[in-house]
């Protein structure tokens, strides 16, 4: 997608790490936004953790993508 920029999606877990929602707040493009928020919702996450036992909870990703090398 050749996007340059910050990317940052909220994903919605429930208490056994699957994704329920993926939230897009910012992104490089609206094309690399949707993949990203396909991505979450494809994602297993380690659920959180609540007095010691799993719960749902929002999980931010933010990422910066630069085409420079380094």
């Amino acid at each position: 997608l050749e996007a340059e920029g910050e990317l940052v999606v909220y994903a919605a877990v429930d208490r056994d790490g699957r994704p329920t929602t993926a939230t897009l707040v910012k992104s490089p493009s609206p094309k690399f936004g949707e993949f990203a928020t396909s991505a979450a919702l494809l994602t297993t996450f380690k659920p959180g953790l609540c007095q010691g036992q799993p719960c749902a909870m929002e999980f931010p990703i933010r990422l910066s993508f630069s085409r420079k090398r380094r």
